[in-house]
Parts: structure tokens; C-alpha cells; sequence
């Protein structure tokens, strides 16, 4: 076989083929193994990145979720919020003066009716601001007592790898075939690039 032939042909097929495989092996490597491999006849021990670092990740998305995406005073300023109580307290307020409503006899004058039920409204609504406000008490008095930072640690701990693999390549798909097939093309490159060095050399 003519030695340019291998020089510009093989050489970058090699490459491609190299920089296409080296890649996807960097990508399964980080899920797999699952669980510790020892490398026969040796004390070395594989496992894919995130598996072996799980304990290590879980701490650290714990506290960056802690402190930066729902930390205790981000709870606070979502409890306080005084359109969302209102809405609450709106909420609540006709769902009890519906049933009130339904349970209110018929027979009765409309002139006795819609004063009776005006009053009952009043009371309900106060009452309910009355509770409302000792309830936000009571849940910020709990909030402060939630372990933010424990309750995602233990469910990172948990996550099943297998589900993670199939949840991140399902989402990321056409990102993980674009790292593959970059390093096809990279590979390509760089064998032609050799290959035209080899036969700049071999004249």
C-alpha cells in the first residue's frame, strides 16, 4: 500500500476513531462502576466518578442549597409574604362561608339571612387573621428547627445511580453525542495533521 495512502488516511481514521472512543469511555467512566472494582492482581480500584464521590457531592449540593438556592431566610421571606398569606386567608375564608352558606336554613328571611351571614363573615375573617398570624409564629418557630442541609444530603445518598445515568443522558443526550463525535472530529484533525507532517518529512 502506497505509504501517502496510510500517511492521510489511516492516520486520521486512527484518530478519529481514538478521539471518538476516548471520549465516550470518559463519559461512561463517570457513572461506571457503580460499585468499587478491584483491577485483578493489583490493589488498584475503579469506580465511575460520581458513584465514588457520592458522599462527597452530597455534602456540597446540601450546603450550596442551604446557603444560596433555600436558605432559612429565603423560607422566612416566602412565610411573611403578605400577598401569599392574603391570598391564603381569601381562600380559606370562602371555603367555610360556602358551607356556611349551605348549611344556613332556607326558611329563613332574606332580611334575617344576608345580615346573619355578613356578620358570620366578619367574625370568620377576623378569627382567621387571628389564626393565621399564630400559625405563621408556630411554622417559623418550626422552619428554624428543619434540617435544610440534612433533609438533601439523605436524599442524595439515596438516589439510585442507574436512574441518575438514565435521567442525565436522557436529558443531556444531544450534549453527550456532541462530546462523543467532537472528539471523532478532533482526532480526525489531528491525524490529518500528522499525516500531512509525514509526508512534508518523507520528501
Amino acid at each position: 500500500m502506497n505509504r501517502y495512502v496510510v500517511d492521510f488516511l489511516i492516520l486520521p481514521l486512527i484518530g478519529a476513531l481514538h478521539g471518538w472512543i476516548t471520549n465516550k469511555l470518559a463519559i461512561w467512566l463517570l457513572f461506571n462502576p457503580k460499585n468499587p472494582y478491584r483491577v485483578w492482581g493489583t490493589r488498584w480500584q475503579i469506580q465511575g466518578v460520581l458513584p465514588k464521590r457520592k458522599e462527597n457531592i452530597a455534602n456540597s449540593l446540601a450546603e450550596v442549597v442551604e446557603t444560596d438556592l433555600l436558605s432559612q431566610e429565603d423560607i422566612k421571606k416566602f412565610i411573611k409574604d403578605a400577598e401569599l398569606l392574603q391570598q391564603a386567608t381569601k381562600m380559606i375564608h370562602e371555603r367555610i362561608m360556602e358551607r356556611v352558606e349551605v348549611q344556613f336554613p332556607r326558611w329563613m328571611p332574606t332580611a334575617i339571612r344576608i345580615p346573619a351571614l355578613e356578620y358570620i363573615s366578619d367574625i370568620v375573617s377576623k378569627e382567621l387573621n387571628h389564626l393565621i398570624h399564630n400559625l405563621y409564629d408556630d411554622i417559623e418557630r418550626l422552619q428554624n428547627m428543619i434540617p435544610i442541609r440534612q433533609i438533601v444530603h439523605d436524599r442524595l445518598i439515596q438516589l439510585d445511580f442507574v436512574e441518575l445515568e438514565q435521567l442525565v443522558r436522557k436529558v443531556a443526550r444531544q450534549e453527550l453525542t456532541f462530546i462523543e463525535w467532537l472528539g471523532f472530529y478532533m482526532g480526525l484533525g489531528i491525524g490529518l495533521v500528522q499525516g500531512v507532517f509525514l509526508i512534508i518529512i518523507g520528501h
